[in-house]
């Protein structure tokens, strides 16, 4: 019984310390913390909370970042200094996308009658209603 107890407490123990470290931020390759990135200003596009200007200015600082990248490897910088700078910018796009979702500016797709499109399938929208305009 206490050879058990030993062991069960061992594992315990061992995910106890391992967990929190695959989970610290930073950790996410910095190629997927761009598509990821990439997929938030497509979906900001597609239900509108990002107007045409936003997504250009959006995707302007990921084509930089990219570019940071290969400048970085190509002028043989040590990975973990690559890495810190890589990830610094890619944090602040972040709280460039965030920003810019969550600003007032909102852009109508075909529907244009002023109304915000549906919301996802299955999704939330975490917009907040828009006020009717044809209620006065």
């Amino acid at each position: 019984m206490k050879t058990w107890t030993n062991r069960l407490s061992a594992v315990v123990l061992g995910l106890v310390v391992a967990l929190p470290l695959a989970a610290q931020p930073g950790s996410e390759d910095p190629r997927d913390w761009m598509t990821r990135q990439q997929r938030e200003i497509q979906r900001g596009v597609d239900f509108g909370a990002l107007t045409d200007r936003e997504a250009r200015s959006l995707r302007r600082e990921q084509r930089d970042i990219r570019e940071l990248g290969d400048s970085l490897r190509r002028e043989g910088y040590p990975p973990y200094e690559a890495r810190r700078r890589l990830e610094d910018r890619l944090r602040a796009a972040d709280r460039h996308i965030y920003d810019l979702k969550s600003n007032d500016e909102v852009a109508y797709g075909p529907w244009d009658d002023r109304r915000p499109p549906p919301p996802p399938p299955g999704g939330y929208d975490p917009r907040p209603p828009r006020p009717d305009p044809y209620y006065r």
